[in-house]
This record gives C-alpha cells, structure tokens and sequence, in this order.
C-alpha cells in the first residue's frame, strides 16, 4: 500500500510544521497569504501523489505517534473507502459521548468507532481517488470551515467517518490560529488516548449522534 502526506500550514507555525514534514516526508502547504483554513487544506489535498492508494492531511499542529506512518498504512488496510480521523479529541463537540464511546471501546478492544460526521480535522485520511471527487465537490460548497467541509462530503458520499482508537495523533494545545465567532476554545484540545492497538482487523463501534 501506497500512502502520502501533506501538511496544511500557517508560516506563524513555520518551525514546528518543518519539522513535521521532515519527520514524515510530507510535501507542505503553506498559507502564505493568510486565505484561511479551507484554502489551505484544499492546497493541501491538491498536492496529493495519483500513485498513491490514500493520502492523508495533516494540519500544522498535529503530533503524530513515534511510527506514525507505519500504524497509518497498517489501520488503512481495515479501513473502508471513506474518510478516516486518526485523531479523537476531548474538546468539542460531543465531549461526553465520545469519552464514552472511547471507554467502550478500549474495553471491548475496538480498534474503531464511526461517527456520520468528521470531528476534526487535525488528522484525516482518504483513498486517493477519491480527493478529484471531493474538490469538485467542494469547489461548490459554501461551507467556510474545514472541518465541516469534509464532514459535509462524507454525509454526501454517505459514508460514516472512522476513527482509529487509540489515537494515532495527538493535537498541540496551544493558542488557535483562526478567528472562531464563539471565541477561543475553553476545553482542552488532546486525544482522549495515545497509541496503536494489537489489531486493527475489528469492528467498529458506533459513537451516538
């Protein structure tokens, strides 16, 4: 299997999303010009490799797991063709459902749960033929937030989002970039777990809508 990487990118976050692309031999998407989230995902995801079976974006302040790339490509295999998030944060929204279902999980050994919509967007996967489908479908769009862009296109598509668990990518709590209209996040923005499962050949469980 075939996977790349590229890195959606703010030059305020220059070091740190370097760094990263090092790490991962990501190619780096780079908002020189302040047009804001979706513009720079939507360059992030035109940079991806047709060779490749999936590609993922990640965002400049994503902290992916030693061997990252390796669970990625091994969690991918199970994966069906829809999005996936490799990322599960305690934040908004549903913060108590999806501790739940992150608990439930963990005790069932579910290396998955599902969701109809995409969360977040720090950590996001999906098959490459697929990314030409999704900016076409974007470029009509009028959704403003990146997040909810690709959430929107999973419902269209009608495929549920799945979630690695543990996370396979922690998020770097630090101050937001973006100018949300309801202020700056108050809950604490990490992964509820860290880490890679014995398996990823399990069933997924469905976190509550």
């Amino acid at each position: 299997m075939k996977v790349g990487v590229s890195i959606m990118a703010h030059p305020g976050r220059q070091q740190q999303a370097t760094a990263l692309a090092d790490t991962l031999a990501a190619r780096i998407a780079w908002d020189t010009h302040d047009r804001g989230e979706v513009w720079c995902g939507d360059e992030a995801w035109l940079m991806h490799d047709p060779r490749t079976d999936w590609w993922i974006v990640l965002q400049d302040d994503a902290e992916p797991i030693d061997g990252f790339l390796t669970y990625a490509k091994a969690a991918l295999h199970y994966a069906p063709s829809g999005l996936v998030s490799f990322y599960t944060g305690t934040g908004r929204p549903h913060h108590l459902a999806v501790g739940r279902a992150v608990k439930n999980a963990e005790r069932r050994g579910y290396a998955w749960m599902q969701h109809p919509t995409l969360m977040w967007g720090v950590a996001v996967a999906m098959p490459t033929p697929m990314v030409p489908v999704f900016m076409r479908w974007g470029h009509s769009s009028r959704l403003t937030f990146y997040d909810k862009r690709l959430s929107a296109f999973a419902g269209a598509i009608d495929k549920p989002v799945r979630y690695t668990n543990p996370s396979l990518v922690d998020h770097a709590d630090g101050p937001t970039l973006l100018r949300h209209p309801w202020g700056e996040p108050t809950m604490r923005r990490k992964a509820w777990t860290l880490g890679a499962p014995k398996t990823w050949d399990t069933a997924a469980l469905e976190i509550p809508a």
